[in-house]
């Protein structure tokens, strides 16, 4: 922004240095976009911070409670700020939500603590804080372990947001300790208070006998547990293709054709709960966005032999259509060679965010339907549209790597060959690279029947003289024009107006005779000439052809080709087949398991603090609860799942253990001194406990209100806050339900 600043200023002088008639425009600058969205995470941070300490203020009706919390919050921050220094941190958009979020979960470690310090007058609550925030720091550090593309995003967040928690853990054991010895918090003692402990005494012989209902019937909840996270049948094979005894029973049980049709897709639905509805619905039809400025983005692309003037017609088309709409705040158009174009289309703020940029793009998308003889793509709004044939991709691609170009040609060449030998094969070609955006090269290819031309008395120099003065240029002549000397040249009057059709259906007038060429000769349009490619210092050709077929069958077909090309391949030489990758590929879906990473550091982070290798489990179970509020609010309300909503599952696995944490490390604490009262030990525990636990959910998901103000369109913040404050409010089912039924003892 500094930059861009000065370079305005400078710009301000060129300006006024300029001679007549000239003139500098802004096209566009990066910063305007910067600038709004760190107003927008600033009054975001403002109102939450605001909301937070609204709701600080009236759930204790403590002036003095509120500023301690405030001062530890401006305490934590500006440590941090000290750490984000040393540390060479880079504060940009995603780095900035790491702090916002994080303030929450500082505002529940500070109330957790002064909780405890009112009631009991001591610290030992704070290992049940230091395992929490351990939790949260442990499920974020999965992103170290994320692939390059999506680590680069949420590095600086996870960063920001540990280096917060870790301060938070000093302020809380030093800080608010000290506090309150100097500005003691008092306690209420009068009719009001006492009629709310009797209200809690109530509720807790209530929820006793809940308890003892819910050990009783323990494997239904249980039951109902799993179903609402749900079984992954909808990922069960149809069959197994490899060999083998299992594999055997396998397709005659599971992968029959009568369980298939009968039996598959009801159980599906049955026992595919929360998990089948986001996979088949959300996780498959999501996609990865950046946080930018709302852009349409219009491609067009001319056949071969186009030339820059019929291009220009076609773009100046569009640009005068467009022209029209005040709701567009620019629109800049780039020629980047003969045969493709493009324009960007910016709104301006009050438009930005309506339906304008989409009814926008699908009156382009019709109009681009409407003018032919060229390919339109319309994307960056809504689904992206696109009526070019694809010729430049098949379905299936084998590439080809080696040292050596000629060789590897024979090679692909060869496999061409033998992959055009499969009837279900249609359209083998051997390519230097292979994608939507290849350039592709034809030719017009003369093939004429020599016997029939020689019946006719005419040779092949006769017809190609014919279409030279049909088509080019005939002659020239070089002549003086105002003393000096230019070129003249003669073209045809026909030239503009004579095409494939008058050439196949014309006569030609060659001497004395007339004679159609589709008579005596074929012409075809074939693609011709490849462009040499070179990845990690060797040559790459891909062998791409169409293949007619269940793609399970395509797939069994390829490596049949890889295998046995493999087996003749010289030393140097290498073959696999060609995938494409992005954010949500099967190659980084794979980083998924590594919420089973996050699960083992919590799990072990609990057992050292609880000193239990089972508490913990029922701890754990917390995480796939929360899991199912994920699923059930990216389906209900149909958003899209991106790089925010993965951070809400990652952010969900430390955070929702951490009420569970509090309440089970009380009753260990309390059933040392009660052995034989473990129920009411328990309830004593949660009584305690389910106070600040509740403030510190409702506080987490008041401090992620803001995020969901801007909408659905908002890439990353949304998907992130709707994900977590869903995952949060289930926690609360599992926290009063299935704590008590998953501990071992309660019930003695």
């Amino acid at each position: 922004i500094d930059v861009a600043n000065r370079l305005e200023s400078q710009m301000q002088k060129i300006k006024a240095d300029l001679p007549t008639a000239y003139s500098i425009i802004q096209t566009y600058d990066a910063t305007d976009y910067i600038r709004k969205e760190l107003e927008k995470i600033a009054w975001r941070t403002g109102l939450s911070l605001f909301i937070l300490l609204l709701f600080v203020l009236l759930i204790s009706r403590q002036w003095r409670y509120l500023c301690i919390i405030i001062v530890s919050l401006v305490v934590n921050l500006s440590i941090a700020t000290v750490f984000y220094y040393l540390l060479q941190l880079e504060i940009h958009l995603y780095a900035m939500a790491g702090i916002t979020i994080s303030l929450g979960i500082i505002l529940d470690n500070s109330i957790v603590m002064l909780d405890h310090m009112k009631h009991h007058q001591n610290k030992r609550v704070f290992l049940a804080i230091l395992a929490a925030t351990l939790t949260t720091i442990g499920s974020l550090s999965v992103i170290f372990f994320l692939s390059d593309q999506q680590k680069l995003k949420l590095i600086d967040f996870a960063l920001v947001m540990i280096v917060n928690l870790a301060v938070s853990l000093v302020v809380a054991i030093l800080l608010l300790p000290a506090i309150l010895d100097k500005f003691p918090l008092t306690q209420a003692n009068n009719k009001r208070s006492f009629r709310r402990k009797r209200i809690i005494l109530k509720i807790g012989n209530i929820y006793e006998r809940l308890i003892l209902f819910l050990k009783r019937w323990k494997f239904a909840f249980i039951i109902l547990m799993i179903l609402g996270f749900g079984l992954p049948v909808h990922l069960l094979p149809d069959e197994m293709e490899e060999d083998g005894d299992f594999s055997e029973v396998y397709n005659k049980t599971i992968g029959s054709y009568w369980f298939k049709e009968n039996i598959k897709q009801p159980m599906e639905y049955v026992l595919g709960g929360g998990l089948r509805l986001f996979a088949e619905n959300v996780f498959e039809q999501s996609f990865y966005a950046e946080p930018e400025q709302t852009r349409l983005n219009i491609v067009g692309k001319m056949p071969e032999g186009s030339t820059l003037l019929q291009l220009n017609d076609a773009m100046m088309y569009m640009e005068n259509y467009l022209s029209q709409f005040k709701e567009i705040q620019q629109y800049q158009c780039k020629i980047y060679n003969p045969r493709s174009g493009r324009i960007n289309v910016t709104f301006t703020d009050s438009a930005e965010y309506s339906s304008f940029p989409y009814v926008l793009k699908n009156m382009v998308t019709e109009k681009a339907i409407n003018y032919g003889g060229m390919d339109w793509g319309v994307y960056g709004v809504g689904r992206g549209f696109s009526n070019a044939i694809g010729d430049g991709m098949r379905n299936s691609r084998i590439t080809l790597y080696g040292y050596n170009y000629e060789k590897l040609s024979a090679l692909a060449n060869d496999l061409r060959r033998q992959v055009l030998n499969n009837p279900r094969v249609k359209e083998c070609e051997v390519v230097g690279t292979s994608g939507w955006n290849t350039r592709l090269k034809y030719e017009f290819s003369f093939k004429a029947n020599e016997e029939l031309l020689a019946l006719h008395g005419i040779n092949y120099s006769e017809i190609y003289s014919y279409l030279r003065e049909v088509l080019g240029a005939s002659s020239s002549a070089r002549i003086m024009i105002g003393g000096q000397g230019n070129q003249l040249a003669f073209v045809s009057d026909k030239a503009e107006s004579f095409d494939l059709w008058h050439l196949n259906n014309v006569p030609l007038q060659i001497r004395e005779k007339k004679l159609k060429l589709s008579e005596c000769a074929n012409i075809n349009k074939e693609r011709v000439g490849n462009d040499i490619y070179k990845k990690n210092q060797e040559y790459q050709m891909v062998v791409q052809y169409d293949f007619i077929g269940p793609g399970k069958l395509g797939n069994r077909v390829m490596k049949k080709y890889i295998e046995e090309t493999e087996k003749i391949l010289p030393l140097g030489y290498s073959i696999k087949k060609q995938d494409y990758y992005g954010w949500w590929s099967d190659k980084d879906k794979a980083s998924y398991w590594l919420i089973a990473l996050v699960i083992l550091i919590i799990y072990f982070i609990c057992s050292i603090l609880l000193e239990s290798f089972t508490q913990p489990l029922a701890i754990i179970a917390m995480i796939p609860i929360s899991f199912i509020g994920v699923f059930l609010t990216f389906y209900l309300f149909d958003l899209n799942f991106d790089q925010g909503g993965y951070a809400a599952f990652v952010l969900l696995c430390g955070i929702s253990v951490n009420a569970a944490l509090y309440i089970v490390n009380d009753w260990n604490i309390s059933r040392k001194k009660h052995t034989k009262q473990l129920l009411k030990s328990y309830v004593k525990a949660y009584q305690h406990k389910i106070i600040p636990i509740l403030l510190t959910i409702a506080s987490t998901i008041l401090g992620l209100v803001p995020f969901l103000i801007a909408g659905k369109n908002e890439v990353f913040w949304f998907s992130l806050a709707a994900g977590t404050i869903g995952g949060l409010l289930f926690s609360i089912i599992g926290i009063m339900i299935y704590i008590p039924i998953l501990l071992r003892g309660i019930s003695c």
